[in-house]
């Protein structure tokens, strides 16, 4: 058995501690320029979190990624789009919808179209270190490749990407957005 250091048991005390600096602390949250999302999330993303955009084919989860990131970069917060869903020209398209070309191009946003995994990882992880990200974005999880072998479940290597992005958001102390695509056999529930 493993021995546990004192410093690995935290008390109630401990945790109500880290909620108030947590609810002090607004400089830590990112708002995503939409208000209502901002609400529900308690003043915005915040370090650490790994957020899942999960949705049916089509419904904007792409749209809504990048649009976050793109909000986030306007008020000066690093980012990074990592897409396999749309290339980072396409991305730029509907940016200049809302925002001018000048300004666009000054935004404080990195992009990758990495699809495997730990290349992904390792990219936000240099974007961190290099460009101070303070937040990214992956789009979406079922077109990664998996870390794992092949011969697993796909199921498996889905929850295995997921439970890495989560450590890596806690790593990092960064809120990443993660798409996921909806089975389409959830309409019919």
């Amino acid at each position: 058995m493993r021995n546990v250091r004192q410093n690995e048991l935290k008390t109630s005390a401990d945790a109500l501690r880290d909620a108030d600096s947590r609810t002090e602390d607004e400089t830590n949250h990112i708002e995503t320029g939409l208000s209502e999302f901002d609400r529900q999330l308690n003043a915005g993303l915040r370090p650490g979190q790994l957020i899942v955009i999960g949705g049916r084919p089509g419904l904007g989860k792409s749209a809504l990624m990048a649009q976050i990131i793109l909000n986030a970069a306007r008020s000066h917060r690093a980012g990074l789009i990592a897409s396999l869903e749309m290339t980072p020209g396409e991305i730029a398209e509907r940016g200049l919808k809302t925002i001018g070309r000048q300004r666009f191009a000054e935004l404080p946003v990195w992009f990758s179209e990495a699809h495997e995994f730990s290349k992904l990882v390792a990219l936000i992880r240099l974007a961190r270190r290099r460009h101070g990200i303070q937040l990214a974005c992956v789009d979406y999880l079922q077109l990664m490749e998996s870390p794992i072998g092949k011969n697993e479940l796909r199921e498996r290597q889905v929850a295995t990407m997921s439970r890495g992005l989560k450590r890596l958001a806690m790593e990092l102390q960064i809120p990443i957005l993660l798409g996921s695509q909806l089975n389409r056999e959830s309409e019919k529930r």
